[in-house]
């Protein structure tokens, strides 16, 4: 008892530290992965690949139903990201609003049009 008197609070700082910096890990590491790199529709128009960043690999690729992809927000109405939900996801994707759309009408039609689940 006498030494966790006198080393009580380096004993608690250690133990936040042991709490705190996985934590903080797991958290930058699943918000950066979150942020789109780019979206491609598949042939036929059934399918759609997110591209996102990676701390560890230049790239991760998750392929979903077209069905399962909507924007929360119409494209002209986003400021700095568009939201971009996945049905059974439990965070959001997000996408820059300073990103290049290289065919505007077709990412309204498919992924940017409010979809009923």
């Amino acid at each position: 008892m006498d030494y966790i008197k006198e080393n009580g609070t380096k004993l608690l700082y250690f133990v936040y530290a042991l709490i705190i910096g996985p934590s903080a890990f797991w958290l930058l590491y699943t918000a950066h992965k979150k942020f789109i790199k780019y979206i491609i529709l598949h042939k036929g128009g059934k399918d759609v690949s997110i591209i996102t960043h990676h701390l560890f690999k230049s790239q991760d690729v998750a392929k979903f139903p077209i069905e399962e992809v909507t924007a929360i927000t119409s494209r002209n109405k986003m400021k700095d990201y568009l939201p971009i939900k996945v049905k059974g996801r439990w965070l959001y994707y997000l996408l820059d609003a300073d990103g290049k759309f290289l065919n505007p009408e077709l990412f309204d039609h498919t992924i940017g049009m409010q979809k009923r689940w």
